[in-house]
């Protein structure tokens, strides 16, 4: 069934039952350090007039809160859904029908909360001074900017609201500390049957002990930096390592003056099949006339933070690349001597961010002729011949070599004809083989 829609005058009143008469705003002063997930201490806010609006949208109110949880959001994971007694109390649609049947509703829209996380996005920007404050959201590649409701409560509602108070998720009490900070905004879905965008009303919190959650229709939910998101965007503000950040920013800034990151793309891929998706950063232009695209960063992704596994900026002979089946190949050339080469090694990631390899297929070009003759050719490659005795003659040949995965050394010669070597290629990278040569 469709879970029904709340109305935007119902989450005010949810809010509104939580707070006594007076609002207030945080200090510049107290902005909260980067990184960390908000803590806003009593001493963060501050009584206003007796007259003021408890619903503040002023810059003086809006830009620090907004500043404090700069950023993009995604939904966690779920936390609980009203209690039934809120469920009950007049302030959401359709309460028809005996008790037994609001209830076996009530416990429908429950499940369908826990099951069915929000999939869209958010992201709080840093503003001009004089802009207005928006919340940016993002779903099904569509972004709304929706203007932000600040409201904040400063101690306990009157007894009459305690079981608001106290019961608002059930067995966890988001109340215990003060104040309380309400965010209201509009998420959105897009109604492809009726080709419009239908608005959905939304509400961030901020609790005095940390706690930043998203209330939707009834469910409450934890938040999350999305990382890739904002890594995507050219914020780097979630790499672990402060040096190499600097190291990021610095390159990343130089492309974005000089035009050099319109040539590259993002691409999300779980490396390590972790369950999380990372980042690739690769050129748009591929090697050649391959289907290949030299990488030259890779973002591992877990949390809030980001390590950068890879950072590789400047040889053209040897790249890392990536199919479209989300397998990588690091590919080395060696053309120009008379035994030229080009190999491609399969690697994976462990769960540990290793680099390892279990495979190469190398593809090796005899060309005696580049020596001047042949008696030369076997003068100056006595080693290799005699190492090599089914590789003598001039000619491509086409190499699969296992590696020992605890020396990384290669193990005896695999023979392959040009076309098991290509359907080996194709199968595993998800594309079409070139010969370079």
């Amino acid at each position: 069934m469709q879970r029904r829609m709340i109305k935007f005058s119902i989450i005010l009143i949810i809010c509104q039952m939580l707070l006594i008469g007076c609002g207030g705003h945080i200090s510049p002063e107290e902005q909260l350090a980067e990184e960390q997930m908000p803590d806003v201490s009593d001493n963060t806010v501050t009584s206003i007039s007796e007259n003021a609006e408890i619903n503040d949208t002023s810059e003086e109110t809006a830009e620090p809160i907004l500043i404090s949880i700069e950023g993009v959001w995604k939904v966690d994971k779920y936390i609980g859904f009203i209690p039934f007694e809120i469920y009950e109390s007049g302030m959401w649609d359709g309460n028809a029908g005996t008790e037994e049947e609001r209830m076996a509703v009530y416990e429908e829209e429950k499940e369908q909360a826990a099951t069915e996380l929000p999939n869209f996005y958010f992201e709080i920007r840093e503003n001009d001074a004089d802009a207005e404050q928006y919340i940016y959201v993002t779903n099904d590649n569509r972004t709304y900017a929706s203007p932000a409701n600040i409201v904040v409560g400063n101690s306990a509602a009157d007894d009459e609201y305690s079981l608001f108070v106290h019961r608002t998720v059930e067995g966890l009490n988001l109340y215990e500390k003060y104040p309380v900070i309400y965010i209201e905004f509009n998420s959105f879905v897009y109604s492809e049957e009726e080709n419009k965008i239908i608005y959905e009303p939304a509400t961030l919190i901020l609790t005095a002990d940390g706690q930043f959650l998203l209330l939707k229709e009834g469910a409450f939910y934890s938040l999350e930096h999305h990382i890739q998101i904002e890594i995507m965007s050219g914020d780097f503000s979630s790499m672990t390592d402060p040096d190499f950040r600097e190291t990021v920013e610095k390159e990343y800034q130089w492309w974005e003056e000089n035009g050099t990151i319109e040539n590259m793309e993002w691409r999300l891929v779980d490396l390590n099949e972790d369950g999380i998706d990372d980042l690739i950063l690769q050129e748009v232009q591929t090697v050649g006339e391959s289907e290949q695209h030299r990488i030259v960063a890779i973002f591992a992704c877990e949390g809030d933070c980001a390590s950068c596994i890879l950072w590789d900026l400047n040889d053209s002979t040897a790249y890392t690349f990536c199919g479209p089946s989300g397998e990588v190949m690091y590919y080395v050339d060696g053309w120009g001597t008379s035994i030229g080469f080009a190999s491609y090694r399969h690697c994976y990631y462990d769960r540990e961010w290793n680099r390892l390899a279990d495979y190469v297929l190398v593809v090796t070009v005899v060309d005696s002729s580049m020596d001047g003759s042949r008696e030369e050719f076997l003068e100056y490659n006595s080693n290799w011949i005699e190492g090599h005795p089914d590789m003598a003659e001039d000619g491509y040949y086409y190499s699969r070599y296992e590696i020992d995965m605890e020396s990384g050394e290669q193990k005896e010669r695999e023979a392959l004809t040009f076309e098991g070597f290509r359907e080996i290629f194709e199968e595993v990278m998800g594309m079409e083989y070139y010969s370079f040569r």
